[in-house]
């Protein structure tokens, strides 16, 4: 958490020593204008190894810097929800960073495979939610019937008619095997 805090030192005074300068005229600004660009790439490589680490404080002024609203509500919901849950704070700063397997990984360390089974059903990764449901008793009926109504559905928008009868029949759809 120190090494982090001297990084948004450092940065801080980079960044004002950026944008203190004059632009020079033999450029017109370029050489200010790409020293910005890797600033703003600077405070968000900040921002990730700051929610890697849980320091939220660190996160939620690099976020700032970086126009990332997405990320500071995040950070919010992490102080707000989740308190002193820090197996879930990491949970969601993977799932906020892309690394999906990683999140469902953790939920399962901590025997919350519920929580896996809605992380990924909001991704619509029916195939993964299917699997969790029925390999880990994670979830229901309800949810492994509508990850298999939406592989049907996926199957037979892409043509894959045999697919799709045999996800809709084990979801017992006859609607849809109807169509």
């Amino acid at each position: 958490s120190e090494g982090l805090s001297q990084a948004f030192s450092m940065l801080q005074t980079t960044s004002r020593q950026v944008s203190n300068k004059s632009t020079d005229d033999d450029d017109g600004g370029q050489r200010t204008k790409i020293k910005q660009a890797e600033q703003q790439d600077l405070w968000s490589c900040l921002a990730e190894s700051a929610l890697e680490a849980l320091d939220l404080n660190i996160a939620e002024k690099a976020l700032v810097k970086c126009g990332d609203y997405r990320g500071i509500c995040l950070v919010q919901r992490l102080r707000n929800t989740y308190g002193g849950d820090r197996m879930k704070q990491r949970a969601e700063v993977m799932t906020y960073l892309g690394r999906f397997d990683e999140a469902e990984q953790i939920y399962s360390d901590m025997d919350r495979k519920d929580l896996a089974v809605q992380l990924r059903s909001r991704l619509e990764d029916w195939t993964r939610v299917s699997s969790l449901v029925k390999k880990n008793g994670a979830g229901d009926d309800t949810q492994l019937t509508t990850a298999y109504k939406q592989l049907g559905e996926r199957f037979g928008g892409a043509g894959n008619w045999e697919k799709a009868r045999e996800y809709l029949e084990m979801a017992k759809d006859v609607k849809k095997l109807a169509q």
